[in-house]
């Protein structure tokens, strides 16, 4: 260590002496350098177990400086140590104690001069750079490695990791000052300026300077080594979390493609391959999806071929005219995978071009406007589908002016409106569609006119404006053949008016002559002492020298300002009100007394229904002097407002108002009514039926005859039980009847609104037992080796009391068959469907299983059967 100053040059000197050699080591002049510095001596040769003693010789070069040599220049040696030609990085410790100043003084490790760091990093870690004489990364204390990938970790230092700062638990490398070629710095995990403060949350390293993982979950990482501790973000690797797994950088290259196949090129090279160097990719997978479906299909795994590092595959069963999003998953070595970086392309299965000759067109014309429609098929999958259709309009609009070519695309599939066109005129017009391949074959040209407007008469824009009990009657004259040009000269034209009707009172016409006034060089005139609210005609002529031009007449028809009606519809008393449960029907008519206070054109009725229950309104109008409301809820009150809507509008404040209340609802007859079990020895009979309307009924009137001879009935009232074996259905029994033959059972639905019931449905039978209905719908619900399980639906119709099934089992693929006996099920309730275990049976056996209904009275039904083939062992 020295501290010259800048006055003080000099050299120095090493002495070797020992017994077998004494040399001197040539002069070395060291720079000018404020701190601490290391001079490696190399090429000595040095003897095994040989002690030698070195000395350093200061000569100062400029002697006249010699008596200030104690003040400037402090000179003294810290350590000889002796190193190998091939630990350069070996690690110096010095304790910070014996550095003086505030800071640690930086040290010069190599030859004697500072060395300056390279601003690259290149690919090395953890703080480590490269140095300009290599291209080798030089790595800061406590770690090592090609790239300065491995830390040493706490209490651990030097190029193998296998210095040990102390054996002190409780100090380890604290206090402690690193030097290497790196420089000179803290311990890892350690900071400060005695470097014995450990490194803040989210820093690890020499000196605490390196910063964790941006992808380290939580922002932890070890102080010592920069591992992270609660592992990494998806798809990097641990333990640093540095490096993503392995993804290609380009799509794959499309290589071919046809109707459901296509078919990728996949490069595996390294440098399409982004992410960490060190872990390679071993597997990959296609993910692939029509830009139309949301989730991705997946095509299996396979191992990455390292003969040229190219892959071709083929994705099959695709749909032709699709695009296809198709991208490679990289999955490493360790079996961990990068999904969020998959680079993805788009690919296109091709498709035939339509072979459509016919596009149904249609058109239709109206005012400024063309309605065209189409319709197009695509009989063969492969077919292209049509992505637009353009239409081509034509015109001509006169001599004097050019064509006019528009190309329109159209919005939709199937039809498009042509608008803004002018009135009157021919147009041509063709369809082309296309598809992705191009343009389809056109369409015929189609020629249509546009319907004509009032452009084309010579009287134009007759507009009138009331005032002052008078019509201002205003109009324009035009040229007939060419649209929208005013003739100035001076016209004659005559005016011709008339009252036609008073329409508050009657539609029926008033007999006035036309009163008929010639005009000359004007295009207006005022009519006075008109009558208020009541209907003009006006006609206006242009009066022409020329008796054999045809003149066209224009005429319009006026009513004078009209105003709120002043009065009310009122009942009709032929026509009463009708109210049923869910409707009314409500006439009215207009007082012909009060038709003046009308006050305008008679238009419709507008009409207010309110439910005073909830608060509903139905607003609805009509030109009927009746409306009638169905749907309405029953037993509810509403509140009907009938207004007199003119032209002008309707009077709030003049209405006919009716309140009413709806009746309840009626009550429907019941539905498939059978006697479904019966019983002559036990006078027992089981009725099965179904109601629609569930939420109404309370319960049910039954009543039945069961003398025909003497007219007596038993009237029962049962609830509303549903049938256990049918839930749709409504079941009862009844018990103890008096001995019959015939009996005769009606019943009808009661409620609260309806206590009397209502419709009645009836059917008579016999008691006397019958054959019942097969099992329904018999299936297995497992097949095993030795055991089959089935089941079956509960007979329909019992005709007596259900007593049990009998199931029959015979194998019919073995000649030497084994000998099933019958098996009976008892039934013990009635079931919506039973269930039964056959076992002891061969395996790989077919077998033919029935199933049948036995009454008490043992009728039996016939079997309902099916094959069944175990399953082999």
């Amino acid at each position: 260590m020295f501290n010259p100053s800048n006055q003080i040059s000099f050299v120095i000197t090493f002495d070797v002496n020992d017994e077998y050699n004494n040399m001197m080591i040539s002069p070395t002049e060291l720079e000018k350098y404020d701190g601490i510095t290391t001079l490696k001596i190399t090429n000595i040769d040095f003897k095994n177990n040989q002690e030698y003693k070195f000395s350093l010789n200061l000569t100062l070069v400029d002697r006249y400086t010699l008596q200030n040599y104690q003040k400037y220049f402090k000179f003294g040696l810290i350590r000889i140590g002796q190193c190998s030609s091939y630990d350069e990085q070996d690690v110096r410790i010095i304790s910070v104690d014996h550095v003086s100043g505030k800071k640690p003084k930086p040290f010069n490790i190599l030859g004697n001069r500072i060395v300056e760091p390279s601003n690259y990093q290149g690919s090395c870690l953890n703080g480590g750079y490269i140095i300009k004489e290599s291209s080798k990364c030089v790595c800061p204390p406590g770690f090592n490695g090609q790239f300065c990938e491995t830390g040493c970790g706490v209490n651990s230092y030097g190029s193998d990791c296998k210095g040990v700062c102390s054996i002190q638990s409780n100090r380890m490398c604290r206090g402690m000052l690193m030097c290497t070629s790196y420089g000179c710095t803290c311990p890892v995990g350690l900071t400060g300026l005695s470097c014995d403060e450990d490194c803040t949350m989210g820093t690890y390293g020499a000196n605490c300077s390196q910063t964790c993982s941006e992808h380290c979950l939580n922002n932890l990482c070890d102080q010592y080594t920069g591992v992270c501790l609660d592992g990494c973000s998806v798809g990097y690797i641990l333990p640093y979390c540095r490096e993503k797994y392995p993804y290609c950088i380009n799509p794959p290259t499309l290589r071919f493609a046809n109707y459901h196949a296509i078919e990728l090129k996949l490069d595996f090279k390294e440098n399409n391959i982004k992410g960490d160097r060190i872990i390679k990719p071993k597997y990959y997978q296609l993910y692939y999806k029509s830009l139309i479906e949301n989730t991705f299909r997946s095509s299996e795994i396979k191992l990455i071929s390292n003969t040229n590092g190219f892959t071709l595959e083929v994705i099959r069963d695709l749909e032709p005219d699709t695009k296809y999003k198709i991208g490679v998953l990289l999955i490493a070595d360790d079996g961990s995978f990068n999904e969020q970086n998959i680079v993805y392309g788009q690919y296109k299965t091709p498709c035939m071009q339509p072979q459509i000759t016919d596009y149904n067109i249609q058109l239709m014309s109206g005012i400024q406007s063309i309605n065209i429609t189409w319709s197009t098929s695509i009989t063969n999958r492969l077919e292209c589908n049509i992505t637009k259709y353009v239409l081509t309009l034509m015109s001509n609009k006169s001599q004097d002016q050019i064509s006019d070519v528009q190309e329109i695309l159209s919005n939709t599939d199937s039809g498009h409106i042509l608008d803004n066109l002018l009135p009157g005129f021919k147009y041509s017009i063709k369809l082309t569609p296309s598809t992705s391949n191009g343009a389809l074959p056109s369409s015929p040209i189609y020629s249509i006119t546009t319907l004509m407007t009032k452009n084309d008469v010579q009287i134009k824009n007759i507009s009138t404006k009331y005032e002052n009990l008078k019509i201002k009657v205003n109009w324009k004259l035009v040229n007939a053949h060419q649209h929208y040009t005013t003739v100035n000269e001076p016209v004659t034209s005559i005016i011709k008016y008339k009252l036609k009707r008073i329409l508050s009172c009657s539609l029926r016409e008033v007999e006035q002559n036309w009163t008929s006034i010639i005009i000359f060089n004007r295009t207006n005139y005022e009519i006075f002492d008109t009558v208020p609210n009541s209907q003009y005609r006006i006609q206006v002529l242009v009066g022409i020298e020329d008796k054999n031009n045809t003149q066209q007449e224009n005429i319009i028809k006026v009513l004078t300002p009209a105003s709120n009606p002043k009065t009310e519809p009122i009942l009709d008393p032929d026509h009463p009100m009708c109210i049923t449960n869910n409707s009314i029907f409500v006439q009215w008519k207009l007082n012909a007394e009060n038709c003046s206070k009308l006050n305008g054109f008679l238009s419709q009725f507008y009409i207010e229904l309110k439910d005073k229950v909830d608060d509903i309104l139905q607003i609805t109008e009509t030109k009927n002097y009746y409306i009638s409301f169905n749907e309405l809820k029953p037993n509810t009150a509403y509140e009907l407002k009938v207004f007199i809507k003119t032209h002008f509008g309707y009077n709030p404040d003049h209405f006919l108002l009716t309140n009413f209340k709806t009746k309840f609802e009626n009550l429907k007859p019941v539905e498939d009514l059978v006697v479904y079990k019966k019983s002559l020895k036990n006078h027992m009979a089981g009725i099965r039926w179904r109601y629609s309307q569930d939420t109404n009924v309370e319960g049910f009137i039954v009543s039945f005859n069961e003398n025909p001879l003497i007219n007596t009935k038993n009237v029962s009232i049962i609830p509303p039980q549903k049938c256990s074996a049918w839930p749709e259905y409504y079941c009862h029994t009844f018990y103890h009847l008096s001995p019959s033959n015939k009996y005769t059972f009606k019943i009808k639905p009661k409620s609260i609104d309806y206590p009397e019931s209502g419709a009645v449905s009836s059917i008579s039978f016999n008691s006397i037992d019958g054959q019942p209905d097969s099992p329904m719908n018999l299936k297995t619900t497992e097949i095993g080796n030795t055991s089959i399980v089935v089941q079956w639906d509960i007979p329909w119709m019992f005709n007596g009391v259900l007593k049990m099934f009998v199931i029959n089992v015979d194998e019919i693929t073995s000649i030497e068959k084994d000998s099933i006996k019958p098996t009976e099920f008892p039934v013990h309730e009635e079931l919506p469907t039973y269930n039964y275990s056959i076992t002891g049976l061969q395996p790989g056996s077919t077998y033919s299983i029935g199933v049948l209904s036995v009454s008490k009275s043992l009728w039996h039904s016939s079997p309902s059967t099916l094959s069944v083939t175990l399953k082999t062992n």
